[in-house]
């Protein structure tokens, strides 16, 4: 099945890399480095799952842009996943996500990242 992903992240080589990894694996989507321009593509198009840099230091971070995406969302709709990605999980990173309602946490290499699976989703998702 190819999805339809959306990636946010403030580095262009991160976009690139990611874009190049998701086209080998079958899957097409779309490119944001800024969480306001995910927000407007989350808005006109359709999406199976953003995946969205935590630490983005111009503009929204990506947890002021998931806050904005989960304040958007109409109730009862189906819920955006969202999977958070980061190069800097620590224990404070992970206490956070933990107290903000995250499900699970999967370290990676080389980078750490942490999905969150709405409330009420039965999708599934792969380990990132």
């Amino acid at each position: 099945m190819s999805l339809r992903i959306l990636v946010v992240d403030d580095d262009a080589l991160n976009l690139r890399i990611a874009a190049r990894l998701l086209r080998g694996l079958g899957h097409s989507g779309a490119l944001a480095n800024n969480g306001g321009k995910a927000l407007q593509l989350v808005a006109e198009q359709t999406f199976h799952l953003m995946m969205l840099d935590i630490n983005m230091p111009q503009g929204l971070s990506g947890l002021d842009t998931l806050t904005q995406l989960r304040r958007s969302e109409l109730p009862g709709s189906t819920r955006l996943p969202v999977l958070m990605v980061t190069g800097q999980y620590d224990d404070s990173t992970r206490k956070f996500f933990t107290d903000a309602g995250r499900n699970r946490s999967h370290p990676t290499w080389p980078h750490w990242c942490t999905w969150w699976v709405p409330y009420g989703s039965t999708a599934t998702l792969p380990a990132c």
